[in-house]
Order: structure tokens, then C-alpha cells, then sequence
């Protein structure tokens, strides 16, 4: 059975998700090596997203290996690029071979999670105005979909190695079928970007919100 989140992507990109207590296998020394002296939490989260990476690299043909990383961001094979997201009790991965794509983010949010309190450092003004033209009782929800949106975008610029990225450097905008578009504020962070096409999906599966973003060179 396919997992339903893969419908965020195209067909080269594998995806693997599910509760961290669910993930099978162990590190390697290599990879433990990295969380050793980290909280438990972490080391749940860290080893999921390991593992869960590894089952979807295989279904690209990837033989198991450790994925280390470079500040705290996973080194993939190569060939290879992706994305890990976890939530507390949920973790998601999504690869795909890097002469399809040039970035990927995939990010997991509890559906209901960004509450008014926070719209002014999430949301930018004209996304701010946007939602207030929607109904009073989606308004968390779509405040959630908006960051979740951003956050996909943001691991989507992993293979960029770029400095921060602030919630008001890009804005979303939302569209038909699930869709949304990344407008990109920042002139800094578009003058470093070269030119890409950006396709950007949600998904709402039980009670969490998936967003996707998918990043390929213009022609």
C-alpha cells in the first residue's frame, strides 16, 4: 500500500513516515556517535529519521549506509538528497536522486499548533490580512499550513548552505488543489538562490499537516 504522503511529490521521490517507536534497525556507531550524549527525545527523533531515511533510500537503490552530518544537517549519499522532519510523535522522510531535483523539504506539524499569539512572528502582514478573510475557526489551522509551508521550503534550501532564513523573507500563497506558491521577499535571499522552480503541496491526514516542497533548475 502506498504511503498517502507520497502524493505531495513526484514520482522519483521516495517517502517513509510514521511514529518514532515504529522505525526498525539500529544506528550505526557512527551515527550514535553523533546523539550520544543528547536527551532521550532526541535520540528517538535522531534515530527514526535515520532509520525511516534508510528504507526510502533502498527503494531508490541506495545501499544502507550512516548518515552523519554538518551542523546537525544530514549528509546524504551520493547521488542523493532529502529531507527529515519529525514531530513529537511523528517523523517523515522523503529522498530522491539529486539529477531529478535540487532541493526537497518535507515538514510535520500538529494541525491546529500555530495559535494567534504568534501570527505577527509567523505570518507576514499580507499574509496576516489574507487570513483574516477566512473564517474565524480556520484560522489556526491555516496559520499552521502557512508555517509548516515556509519550514518545507526552508529544508528545501539545505543543499544552498545558506545563512538563516526568517519567516518574513518568503510568503505564501495558497492556492487550488491543496497547491501553494513561495513568493520570496528577501532581495538578499533571492540574490543567492539561482533559478529554480518551486512546487509546493499539503496534505491533511488525520491530525497532522504535511506540506512538501520540491525544488528543480529552470531550464
Amino acid at each position: 500500500m502506498q504511503n498517502p504522503i507520497a502524493s505531495l511529490f513526484s514520482n522519483g521521490v521516495r517517502v517513509a513516515t510514521g511514529p518514532p517507536e515504529l522505525a526498525r534497525g539500529r544506528l550505526f556507531p557512527e551515527e550514535q556517535a553523533l546523539v550520544s550524549g543528547a536527551l532521550e527525545a532526541r535520540q528517538r527523533e535522531f534515530r527514526a529519521g535515520r532509520l525511516y531515511a534508510r528504507q526510502a533510500l533502498r527503494e531508490l537503490g541506495f545501499a544502507p549506509s550512516p548518515i552523519l552530518a554538518n551542523n546537525r544537517k544530514p549528509i546524504w549519499p551520493p547521488g542523493a538528497l532529502g529531507t527529515i522532519t519529525h514531530k513529537s510523535g511523528m517523523c517523515g522522510v522523503a529522498v530522491a536522486r539529486n539529477d531529478e531535483l535540487t532541493g526537497i523539504g518535507l515538514d510535520v506539524e500538529k494541525r491546529d499548533a500555530i495559535t494567534v499569539d504568534l501570527h505577527h512572528h509567523v505570518l507576514t502582514e499580507r499574509e496576516r490580512a489574507w487570513l483574516d478573510s477566512k473564517p474565524p475557526g480556520s484560522h489556526a489551522r491555516w496559520a499552521t499550513l502557512t508555517f509548516s509551508a515556509k519550514e518545507a521550503f526552508y529544508k528545501s534550501l539545505a543543499e544552498f548552505d545558506l545563512d538563516f532564513v526568517g519567516f518574513h523573507d518568503v510568503r505564501i500563497e495558497h492556492g487550488e488543489n491543496d497547491t501553494f506558491d513561495v513568493i520570496i521577499q528577501s532581495k538578499s535571499l533571492d540574490a543567492v538562490l539561482p533559478p529554480i522552480e518551486t512546487r509546493g503541496r499539503s496534505f491533511l491526514f488525520e491530525d497532522w499537516i504535511w506540506t512538501a516542497v520540491t525544488l528543480r533548475a529552470r531550464a
